[in-house]
């Protein structure tokens, strides 16, 4: 199954962090309450740079959960240019 988080954090940029079975596990059922919590609980190295996230869009199989806002969506395409544009808000 697909799953992943795109992300613009405060610090680092932005990026996408694919997530294993075990990671889907701890989030739980798959909402934005849920995985900004799990996003935020994390203290180890592969999140140094990422805390604290501004916003994100994650897409778990058919789940897709959009951007907050234009705005960080908007950043994230734009450090990505590879990505679909079509999906812009």
């Amino acid at each position: 199954m697909k799953a992943y988080i795109d992300f613009v954090g405060a610090i680092l940029g932005a990026g996408t962090f694919g997530l294993s079975d075990d990671e889907l596990r701890a989030i739980g059922d798959f909402t934005r309450e849920n995985v900004l919590g799990w996003m935020e609980c994390h203290g180890s190295p592969d999140w140094v740079g990422i805390l604290p996230i501004k916003d994100f869009h994650a897409v778990c199989g058919d789940i897709d959960i959009p951007w907050a806002t234009a705005e960080y969506q908007k950043i994230w395409v734009s450090l990505h240019p590879s990505a679909n544009k079509e999906n812009l808000q």
